[in-house]
């Protein structure tokens, strides 16, 4: 007597696989570039909206209550390195920057 057949199909590579041009390492490499991508945009946005509340601070602190706090100096330049040097390696290897001839 024979076993009862189970309707549940089992395959050994699921679609998508190896050899297929939906999926496999490929599309898994893919997924994390633009994992990747959307962290350092994230990253990128988060110091820029660091800088600008450093900037509304020092404006805050200067013109509403006449005490210019010295740390905000300090931290905007700082800031603005950083948002620099994190755009230009976000950016050149993508050739997306502004070149001269």
């Amino acid at each position: 007597m024979e076993p009862p057949r189970s309707s549940l199909r089992v395959d050994r590579c699921p679609p998508g696989g190896r050899d297929s041009p939906w999926g496999g390492p490929a599309a898994n490499l893919a997924a994390a570039a633009r994992w990747l991508q959307r962290a350092t945009n994230a990253v990128g946005g988060g110091l820029f909206l660091a800088l600008f509340g450093v900037f509304l601070i020092q404006i805050t602190a200067r013109f509403g209550f006449n005490q210019p706090l010295p740390w905000t100096d300090e931290a905007a330049v700082v800031l603005y390195v950083w948002i620099i040097l994190w755009a230009a390696a976000v950016v050149v290897p993508q050739r997306e920057h502004v070149v001269f001839d």
